[in-house]
């Protein structure tokens, strides 16, 4: 049964259209691809196994995989005269498809050929034989040759369509248009070969000189008969020839400057032109017409041998012959080679990308020197990914950095397309997909100014991370990454949970230390090719599988097996001897030296004309991605006469170019260089200033382009143009959260003769930026050089800006009075200037300091003015953090609901602007309020929310969730999960070399893993933990190390060997765990038989249990600790402490309902339990809730 195409099934990328055509092997729409905003023409293939007819069948154990390898071998033909398959693969219910260039306004070639000239027609015969050539020397053979299947545009360029696949016709029933085209030895039952192709181009070459087919019937059979057993009349085309004598100069094709010669029609074909000519034809026929006679022989051996033997004798009936091989044709032969001598690298690749289908990511770099081949093996990983359904995404380095996150622009774009995002997530991303609207057709706000680096990267990582289906990423010139390798390292600390393969792509003589970013991921060096690699290259490239072995030595003598010098060699060789074909038998000089990559290179050169220079030359300047807005604009700069088109053409004919992912481009970055080379420094400087002028006409006040417009006003020498774009690229690298970039940028201002103003702003910069990445002394020595250049002009607001970054800067030195000194003169100087943006920064300051000083009444009040200025300037960053700020001020004043609020309003901020980090600080507040006050449950939604935005985040973020979480499970019981989230924690923490971490994650698990029963664990967690503890010269860390230790002991009954632990824990005297400290001490001598020691330490313990109390601080270890007192105290005293240990016990009971707490105190209610009176059991077992 055949398939259908459901209106919904391409509409991730394609949206369907009107219908084309239709036939035997499906349907063509016109589609439009969302992603490049383009008209395609989109073919759902009919899977119907038992008619298709495969070129490869043979090698393949089924019929899809047949059809998949079918598929590659289009996507990999590149030929002037062959539609371009642009993309394939398989749709959601199974449908194989492809697109193509949609061509517009095109005809059957037997319409295009009506009414026109001899020559015209002959010359589009030509054109066929051209296309059917490439695709006979590439092992393909058409099979469905009709003119519906060769069409010709406007422009009179003719295309060949459907080859590669076919219906059986033998099977087929009611298709006598499609069968008058079929060779009639298929028709008996022979397989097609290229001859029978031949047959159908002689068919429909009769059709286009008569106007009707060799055999016309209205019956199937006899049709079949005709054709099997007929003979044309071939009087037919003598007649037309006869009557058409001269040629309309209106019909001949754009570049046809020709004419046939007068006595062409009378021309006798020379004898000697095909051995596998038929006997001599009729002497009445045209030459034309046994040119046609023998392609309609019945007998394959009568016909001609191959395609290239019917041009020669076409070309002969024209005033000036075609050139058997154009450049064009010969290019298409030379970048359509099969991979070669990478069988290992593409198996480990493959190998990769199988996993991804299960869901398993990985991360592999690919090193070489430049044109080894580097980019050959990703294309080629590309089309076996496209062939497993595998979506491909790719992202291109440029040199020079290129747009802010180049890498990540184009692969960004594509993966919105199959994604759900937030309009505050759209609104991020539209920093770097300008277009956002367009591609998710809605409208989108513009993004807060106050949003940060961080935020951008968050929500690029988060939007990879939520793809389920599998992704190939390929990443080409990473040498040339800078802060795009910041998103590429966070989304790869998951990547190993994500059905994504990235492939990145380096030189290696570039960036040697690459790889040592990388040390975790997997790395390809990929080396010259082998002496068998080579012939292997040049026998496909030849075309031959008889290249001699002289001509082998020759190739890999001068190049060494660099894949682009075989190219390039191979091609100079072809134009020394005229066709590829004859470069097999061409004799070489001994001991010849061709000179190297670049001159080889700059041969290539040479055959751009002198006109295509000047645009040439600036599009190197440039770069090597062609932008045709800021090519056009040069055009006009540059007074070039020449069609913009007609330049783009003509240089991709002589190979200078070439057009990937529908972007014009330097074939490869070593032909710009060279195009460099060849400029001296005076042309360089003009052509910089020419560039720079078009880019600010094109893109006026676009940010983005600051970097590359400071560098070319830079080669261009133009100082006041270099400072100012080398500032705004300072800017918006340190936006963007590139600080060594942005101070190379504030640099190049100081280093080019900067004005006082300039001066003192650029170093107010610098020093803020050393403040962000922590390098107080030079923060310091920046801001103090500013300084002395203000004077005594200090009423500025440069002033005043410099004085805040040095409030800034003392209070991370702990000056905390200078601090506040710097940040109140500079917030008056601010009000009177009106600078809200440096007032909120100052109280901002002033809010915090307080805080850290315990003046909490201030910095409330400053936290609050803050949080005014925030909205009314609408900073809804600015406000998030003040709400932030204010939750904790608010807690430490025991005004709870005042920071819970301030807590939900910044997360309801974060959330409606897509922050993910204040998001996840907000969850982390409102869920340490909520455990503190004994609500585990709120707690946990908190945390859990928190720990999905980690999965973003990083690592970095992660151990203080993941610890939260565990606590939380630990106090519900939950242990089977708290231990995880605790080892998670660890990991994370061994890797970065967090010892303070470390040590605290440590002794939070050793506990769990005692109330879980796993006392041997606990033990040996707590003992590490102490060693670090006792390493790092910490009180508090090694006081609870000790704490764990002894509760370990008295799991096992150990009483002896926990009283020195404790004895010793209680030294530390540390607030936060002295009075359990002093809790368990009591309970180890009431189990060793110390009655009064025990029911003074125990009284000590109810006094600090009750001071918590006072303060609501940990509400829950509060009570329990004060009932587990008293039950110890109930033994040594009788009953005299019964009531308060239930009532204690009750209140830390209905805590512990609400929140969900199923364990008690440490789990040593049954050590004492064990040792207690009746009367204690019995309250135990009233009060006690059962484990889960």
């Amino acid at each position: 049964m055949e398939g259908k195409v459901s209106a919904t099934l391409f509409t991730k990328r394609y949206r369907l259209g009107r219908l084309l055509g239709k036939g035997g092997m499906g349907e063509v729409y016109e589609a439009h691809d969302q992603l490049l905003n383009a008209a395609v023409a989109l073919k759902s293939v009919h899977y119907m196994p038992d008619r298709l007819l495969f070129n490869s069948r043979s090698s393949f154990s089924s019929s899809q995989t047949a059809l998949a390898h079918e598929f590659q071998l289009l996507a990999s033909l590149r030929h002037p005269h062959i539609i371009s398959v642009l993309d394939y693969g398989f749709g959601q219910e199974g449908q194989p498809f492809f697109t193509m260039t949609l061509l517009e306004e095109a005809q059957p070639i037997t319409q295009a050929g009506q009414g026109k000239s001899v020559e015209y027609r002959i010359r589009l015969l030509i054109q066929l034989l051209q296309a059917l050539d490439y695709l006979h020397r590439r092992g393909i053979l058409h099979r469905d040759l009709k003119p519906s299947n060769v069409l010709v545009t406007s422009d009179h360029h003719l295309r060949v369509l459907d080859f590669g696949l076919a219906v059986d016709h033998t099977k087929a029933q009611g298709i006598v248009g499609t069968i008058a085209y079929i060779a009639p030895e298929v028709l008996s039952g022979e397989s097609p070969s290229p001859l029978s192709d031949l047959y159908a181009v002689g068919v429909i070459a009769y059709e286009m000189f008569t106007g009707r087919l060799p055999y016309q019937s209205q019956d199937s059979m006899q049709m079949l008969l005709s054709i099997i057993q007929g003979m044309p009349d071939f009087s037919l085309i003598d007649a037309v020839l006869m009557g058409d004598t001269s040629v309309d100069s209106d019909d001949a094709p754009y570049n046809d400057t020709t004419r046939l010669s007068p006595n062409a029609l009378d021309k006798t074909i020379p004898s000697d032109t095909h051995k596998s000519r038929m006997p001599k034809p009729d002497p009445q026929h045209r030459p034309l017409t046994a040119i046609i006679e023998q392609l309609l022989q019945k007998d394959p051996a009568m016909r001609y041998e191959n395609c290239r033997a019917v041009i020669r004798d076409l070309s002969a009936l024209l005033e000036k012959p075609i050139a058997l091989e154009t450049d064009e044709v010969r290019e298409s032969f030379l970048q359509a080679a099969p991979l070669v001598g990478r069988t290992d690298e593409l198996q480990a690749l493959l190998q990769a990308l199988s996993h991804i289908e299960k869901g398993y990511g990985s991360f592999w770099l690919v090193g070489g020197e430049s044109g080894v081949g580097k980019s050959r093996l990703l294309n080629e990983l590309r089309i076996q990914a496209l062939v497993r359904g595998v979506i491909v995404l790719r992202g291109q380095g440029v040199s020079d950095g290129g747009l802010p996150y180049q890498f990540w622009r184009g692969p960004v774009r594509e993966v919105l397309l199959m994604t759900n995002v937030t309009d505050a997530e759209a609104a991020i991303l539209s920093d770097i997909v300008p277009d956002i609207e367009t591609v998710l057709g809605r409208a989108i706000s513009k993004p807060s100014e106050s949003v940060r680096a961080d935020d951008l990267i968050d929500t690029i990582v988060g939007v990879f991370q939520r793809q389920t289906q599998p992704i190939l990423l390929l990443l080409e010139d990473l040498h040339w990454a800078t802060e795009s390798l910041v998103v590429l390292q966070r989304l790869l600390e998951r990547i190993e949970t994500l059905p994504i393969l990235i492939v990145g792509s380096y030189r290696s003589e570039e960036r040697p230390d690459l790889p040592q970013q990388f040390s975790r991921h997997q790395h390809l060096m990929l080396r010259r090719l082998t002496h068998e690699g080579i012939q292997a290259l040049v026998q496909s490239m030849l075309g031959t599988h008889s290249a001699s072995t002289r001509i082998i030595d020759f190739v890999e003598h001068q190049t060494a097996g660099n894949c682009l010098f075989i190219v390039e060699l191979l091609r100079t060789l072809a134009e020394e001897v005229g066709y590829l074909e004859n470069v097999p038998k061409m004799v070489i000089p001994p001991n010849l030296e061709v000179g190297g990559i670049q001159a080889i290179l700059q041969r290539r050169l040479g055959a751009v004309p002198s006109w295509a220079w000047p645009l040439l030359e600036a599009a190197a300047i440039v770069g090597r991605t062609i932008d045709p807005n800021v090519l056009g604009q040069l055009k006009s700069q540059l007074n070039v006469r020449a069609d913009l088109e007609q330049w783009l053409l003509r240089l991709s004919d002589v190979a200078v170019l070439e057009v990937f992912n529908n972007e014009w481009r330097f074939s490869h970055d070593k032909l710009r260089e060279a195009v460099l080379s060849r400029l001296d420094a005076r042309r360089k400087r003009d052509l910089h200033e020419d560039v720079a002028e078009a880019i600010e006409a094109v893109y006026p006040n676009d940010e983005s382009r600051a970097a590359i417009l400071y560098r070319h006003w830079l080669g261009a020498g133009v100082l006041d143009k270099t400072r100012h774009y080398a500032f705004r690229a300072g800017d918006q690298a340190s936006r963007l959260g590139q600080y060594e970039s942005a101070l190379n940028y504030y640099q190049a201002v100081l280093a080019h003769q900067p004005t006082l103003t300039e001066h003192i702003m650029t170093l107010n910069k610098i020093g803020r930026l050393h403040l962000l990445q922590g390098n107080a002394s030079d923060a310091m020595e920046f801001l103090t050089r500013a300084r002395e250049l203000i004077g005594e002009d200090t009423d500025t607001e440069l002033y005043a800006e410099n004085l805040q970054y040095s409030a800034a800067l003392r209070k991370t030195l702990g000056e905390l009075e200078v601090a506040i000194t710097d940040a109140t003169v500079s917030l008056d100087i601010m009000r009177r200037h009106e600078n809200q943006r440096g007032v909120l920064y100052n109280l901002t300051i002033l809010g915090d300091v307080y805080r850290q000083l315990g003046r909490l009444d201030e910095a409330l009040r400053y936290g609050q003015q803050a949080l005014e200025v925030a909205l009314s300037i609408d900073d809804r960053l600015g406000a998030c953090d003040t709400h932030n700020t204010l939750a904790v001020v608010n807690y430490y004043l025991n005004q709870i609901d005042e920071a819970v609020e301030h807590g939900q309003k910044a997360l309801a901020i974060a959330r409606a602007l897509g922050l993910r980090r204040e998001e996840y600080r907000a969850l982390n507040t409102l869920g340490g309020f909520a455990y503190i006050r004994g609500d585990l449950r709120t707690a946990l939604t908190c945390y859990e929310q928190a720990y999905e935005i980690v999965q973003v985040l990083g690592d970095k973020f992660g151990t203080l969730v993941l610890q939260n979480l565990a606590s939380v499970h630990s106090d519900m019981g939950n242990f089977e999960q708290a231990i995880p989230f605790y080892k998670q924690a660890e990991r994370i923490h061994r890797q970065t070399g967090d010892r303070a971490s470390l040590t605290n994650c440590l002794i939070n698990l050793s506990e769990t893993y005692c109330d879980q029963g796993d006392v041997a664990a606990g033990m040996a967690a707590a003992q590490e933990a102490l060693t670090l503890a006792k390493a790092l010269n910490s009180p508090t860390l090694i006081c609870a190390a000790q704490l764990n230790i002894a509760i370990a002991h008295l799991h096992q009954g150990e009483v002896a060997a926990a009283l020195p632990v404790l004895e010793e824990a209680i030294l530390h005297d540390v607030e936060d765990i002295h009075y359990e400290a002093v809790l368990m001490l009591g309970i180890a001598r009431f189990l060793a038989g110390d009655r009064e020691v025990a029911r003074a330490r125990l009284q000590e313990a109810i006094q600090h249990a009750q001071a918590a109390l006072d303060e609501q601080d940990d509400l829950y270890a509060a009570w329990f600790t004060i009932g587990l007192a008293h039950v110890a105290l109930s033994e040594l005293d009788g009953d005299t402490t019964y009531e308060a240990a239930k009532t204690a016990y009750q209140r830390a009971l209905a805590l512990a309902n609400y929140a969900g707490i199923i364990r008690h105190q440490r789990g040593l209610l049954a050590l004492i339990i064990s040792q207690a009176r009746r009367e204690t059991r019995t309250l135990f077992e009233m009060l006690t809730v059962p484990q889960a």
